[in-house]
């Protein structure tokens, strides 16, 4: 079975360590990748303040980014439960870059499931049950597509598609389902 302890280090080499707020970057603000928006739902008043805010998000610590990705995308796609690590890790990869809903839909779509965004029982079986290598390949295709049709549809948004391939890019299939075996 798959393991974000694993996944924790990549998602950060891509999203940052630091405190930065990117002109034209819709996310706004953000810290380890946690938007600011994100943070004043999930998070705390850190400076204790009494309120959350961007202050707060340039104050928070691995734990706190650990415990929101954990959370929110790992365990929203049952990633402990998925046999191939590089699976999990990419589909996690893709709900923290473009929200997990849109990468529920995409995997869906690609194993031929009813889109509702939701990584149900049926999405989970489809994912373990689907040729590893041609599932990755396919959800490869298609982060790739959205990228290009984001940039297609707000040319203003290109300055991110080299960062967003390379992100794409840099997961490499591997069949780890021999890794699960006691």
């Amino acid at each position: 079975m798959a393991d974000f302890k694993k996944l924790f280090p990549k998602v950060l080499d891509s999203e940052g360590r630091s405190y930065e707020n990117v002109p034209g970057d819709a996310g706004g603000p953000t810290k380890m990748g946690i938007i600011i928006a994100e943070w004043k739902v999930k998070g705390y008043d850190k400076n204790k303040d009494g309120k959350i805010n961007e202050n707060d998000l340039k104050l928070i610590n691995e734990e706190d980014a650990y415990k929101i990705y954990k959370a929110d995308y790992w365990d929203t796609i049952q990633g402990d439960a998925i046999n191939n690590q590089v699976i999990a890790e990419y589909i996690c990869d893709w709900g923290i870059n473009c929200g997990i809903k849109l990468a529920a839909k995409k995997t869906q779509t690609i194993l031929g499931l009813v889109a509702d965004g939701q990584f149900g029982p049926k999405t989970l079986a489809a994912v373990n049950a689907a040729n590893q290598k041609d599932l990755f390949n396919k959800l490869v295709e298609s982060r790739t597509a959205y990228y290009k049709a984001i940039v297609a549809n707000n040319p203003s948004q290109n300055k991110f598609l080299k960062g967003w391939l390379n992100r794409t890019n840099s997961f490499l299939f591997k069949d780890t389902s021999s890794d699960n075996i006691a």
